[in-house]
Protein backbone atom coordinates (compact mmCIF):
# COMPACT_ATOMS: atom_id res chain seq x y z
CA UNK A 1 0.00 0.00 0.00
CA UNK A 2 1.12 3.59 -0.57
CA UNK A 3 -0.17 6.17 1.03
CA UNK A 4 0.34 9.95 0.44
CA UNK A 5 0.31 11.79 3.72
CA UNK A 6 -1.06 15.02 3.03
CA UNK A 7 -5.15 15.58 3.15
CA UNK A 8 -5.51 12.15 4.26
CA UNK A 9 -3.93 11.54 6.96
CA UNK A 10 -1.98 15.09 7.73
CA UNK A 11 -3.82 18.80 6.81
CA UNK A 12 -2.82 21.92 6.57
CA UNK A 13 -5.01 24.55 7.54
CA UNK A 14 -2.48 27.17 6.10
CA UNK A 15 -3.13 28.33 2.37
CA UNK A 16 0.25 29.34 2.23
CA UNK A 17 2.76 26.56 1.52
CA UNK A 18 5.62 27.89 2.56
CA UNK A 19 3.97 28.24 6.18
CA UNK A 20 3.39 25.12 7.16
CA UNK A 21 0.85 23.92 10.19
CA UNK A 22 0.43 20.23 10.05
CA UNK A 23 -2.32 18.53 12.24
CA UNK A 24 -3.52 15.24 11.99
CA UNK A 25 -6.96 14.17 11.08
CA UNK A 26 -9.52 12.82 12.87
CA UNK A 27 -8.36 9.17 14.13
CA UNK A 28 -6.11 9.18 11.15
CA UNK A 29 -3.02 7.80 13.40
CA UNK A 30 -5.26 4.53 14.42
CA UNK A 31 -6.31 4.17 11.13
CA UNK A 32 -2.73 4.23 10.42
CA UNK A 33 -1.24 1.86 13.12
CA UNK A 34 -4.15 -0.55 12.30
CA UNK A 35 -3.62 -0.41 8.48
CA UNK A 36 0.31 -0.92 9.20
CA UNK A 37 -0.66 -4.46 11.08
CA UNK A 38 -2.23 -5.46 7.46
CA UNK A 39 -0.60 -3.54 5.22
CA UNK A 40 3.19 -2.96 3.82
CA UNK A 41 2.39 0.51 4.14
CA UNK A 42 4.94 3.11 1.76
CA UNK A 43 4.20 6.62 3.10
CA UNK A 44 4.29 9.40 0.78
CA UNK A 45 5.15 12.85 1.67
CA UNK A 46 4.93 16.28 -0.86
CA UNK A 47 7.64 18.50 0.56
CA UNK A 48 7.97 22.09 -0.15
CA UNK A 49 10.35 22.89 2.57
CA UNK A 50 12.62 21.56 5.14
CA UNK A 51 10.73 23.65 7.87
CA UNK A 52 7.75 21.81 6.66
CA UNK A 53 9.87 17.89 6.50
CA UNK A 54 10.83 18.59 10.48
CA UNK A 55 7.18 19.73 11.14
CA UNK A 56 6.15 16.02 10.00
CA UNK A 57 8.88 14.10 10.96
CA UNK A 58 8.19 15.28 14.83
CA UNK A 59 4.49 14.87 14.39
CA UNK A 60 4.82 11.08 12.90
CA UNK A 61 6.95 10.37 16.05
CA UNK A 62 5.09 12.34 18.48
CA UNK A 63 1.86 10.48 17.41
CA UNK A 64 4.25 7.30 17.13
CA UNK A 65 3.87 6.51 13.97
CA UNK A 66 7.38 5.72 13.83
CA UNK A 67 6.91 2.85 15.69
CA UNK A 68 4.54 1.04 13.10
CA UNK A 69 5.78 2.30 10.05
CA UNK A 70 9.15 1.08 8.24
CA UNK A 71 11.69 4.56 8.09
CA UNK A 72 13.01 3.02 4.97
CA UNK A 73 9.77 3.43 3.18
CA UNK A 74 8.99 6.99 4.53
CA UNK A 75 9.31 8.53 0.94
CA UNK A 76 9.75 12.34 0.46
CA UNK A 77 9.02 14.23 -3.11
CA UNK A 78 8.85 17.52 -4.11
CA UNK A 79 6.60 17.04 -7.38
CA UNK A 80 3.24 15.19 -8.10
CA UNK A 81 5.52 13.77 -11.19
CA UNK A 82 7.92 12.32 -8.06
CA UNK A 83 5.15 11.08 -6.53
CA UNK A 84 3.45 9.31 -9.37
CA UNK A 85 6.81 8.01 -10.28
CA UNK A 86 7.47 6.34 -6.89
CA UNK A 87 3.54 5.21 -6.80
CA UNK A 88 4.21 3.16 -10.55
CA UNK A 89 8.10 2.26 -8.65
CA UNK A 90 6.03 0.16 -5.91
CA UNK A 91 3.66 -1.08 -7.83
CA UNK A 92 0.90 -1.03 -4.95
CA UNK A 93 -2.49 -2.89 -4.51
CA UNK A 94 -3.93 -0.21 -2.76
CA UNK A 95 -3.35 4.01 -3.41
CA UNK A 96 -4.70 6.63 -0.92
CA UNK A 97 -4.68 9.88 -2.73
CA UNK A 98 -5.43 13.60 -1.17
CA UNK A 99 -3.47 15.76 -3.18
CA UNK A 100 -1.43 18.67 -1.68
CA UNK A 101 -2.16 22.24 -0.51
CA UNK A 102 -2.28 23.73 -4.06
CA UNK A 103 -4.34 20.49 -5.70
CA UNK A 104 -6.61 18.12 -4.92
CA UNK A 105 -4.54 15.10 -6.54
CA UNK A 106 -6.74 14.39 -9.68
CA UNK A 107 -3.74 14.36 -11.95
CA UNK A 108 -1.90 11.88 -9.98
CA UNK A 109 -5.36 9.79 -9.45
CA UNK A 110 -6.10 9.99 -13.05
CA UNK A 111 -2.38 9.00 -14.35
CA UNK A 112 -2.12 5.64 -11.66
CA UNK A 113 -5.60 4.91 -11.72
CA UNK A 114 -4.96 2.40 -15.05
CA UNK A 115 -2.15 0.86 -13.01
CA UNK A 116 -3.15 0.52 -9.46
CA UNK A 117 -5.88 -2.10 -8.25
CA UNK A 118 -7.81 0.30 -6.14
CA UNK A 119 -7.43 3.30 -5.24
CA UNK A 120 -8.74 5.91 -2.74
CA UNK A 121 -9.22 9.59 -3.28
CA UNK A 122 -9.99 11.87 -0.20
CA UNK A 123 -11.10 15.19 -1.56
CA UNK A 124 -14.05 17.75 -0.15
CA UNK A 125 -17.21 17.15 -0.42
CA UNK A 126 -17.85 19.63 -2.66
CA UNK A 127 -15.59 18.39 -5.18
CA UNK A 128 -17.03 15.00 -5.00
CA UNK A 129 -20.38 16.38 -6.02
CA UNK A 130 -18.69 16.95 -9.25
CA UNK A 131 -18.56 13.60 -9.79
CA UNK A 132 -21.88 12.92 -9.61
CA UNK A 133 -23.03 10.36 -12.61
CA UNK A 134 -25.65 12.72 -13.48
CA UNK A 135 -24.13 15.63 -13.90
CA UNK A 136 -20.61 14.72 -14.72
CA UNK A 137 -18.56 16.84 -17.20
CA UNK A 138 -16.85 15.05 -19.85
CA UNK A 139 -13.20 15.79 -18.79
CA UNK A 140 -14.16 13.71 -15.49
CA UNK A 141 -15.12 10.64 -17.25
CA UNK A 142 -11.24 9.43 -17.71
CA UNK A 143 -10.74 9.48 -13.59
CA UNK A 144 -13.42 7.59 -12.58
CA UNK A 145 -13.70 3.54 -12.49
CA UNK A 146 -14.66 0.59 -10.58
CA UNK A 147 -11.05 1.08 -8.99
CA UNK A 148 -11.77 4.47 -7.56
CA UNK A 149 -12.99 4.80 -4.31
CA UNK A 150 -14.19 8.56 -3.70
CA UNK A 151 -14.58 9.56 -0.03
CA UNK A 152 -14.11 12.86 2.47
CA UNK A 153 -12.13 11.87 5.38
CA UNK A 154 -9.99 8.57 5.73
CA UNK A 155 -11.97 6.99 8.44
CA UNK A 156 -15.37 6.69 6.19
CA UNK A 157 -12.92 4.53 3.41
CA UNK A 158 -13.62 0.82 2.86
CA UNK A 159 -10.23 0.75 4.26
CA UNK A 160 -11.01 1.79 7.39
CA UNK A 161 -13.91 -0.53 7.91
CA UNK A 162 -11.87 -3.54 7.13
CA UNK A 163 -9.68 -2.59 10.29
CA UNK A 164 -12.37 -1.90 12.31
CA UNK A 165 -13.18 1.38 12.24
CA UNK A 166 -16.78 2.00 11.90
CA UNK A 167 -19.32 4.88 11.16
CA UNK A 168 -21.06 4.27 14.64
CA UNK A 169 -16.92 4.86 16.04
CA UNK A 170 -16.58 8.79 14.74
CA UNK A 171 -17.93 10.67 17.61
Amino acid sequence: MTLSLKNTVLWNPSSDVDTPNHAFQEKAVTVVSRLAQIYDIYLIIHINSDDEREQIDKLLQKAGLMDVLDSRKILRCSTEEGKIHMIRHIEPHVHIEGGWELDDGEDIVRKIRPFVNKVVWIITRRRRSSFNQARLKESDQGILGPNVELTEKLIETSLALEVGIEVADQS
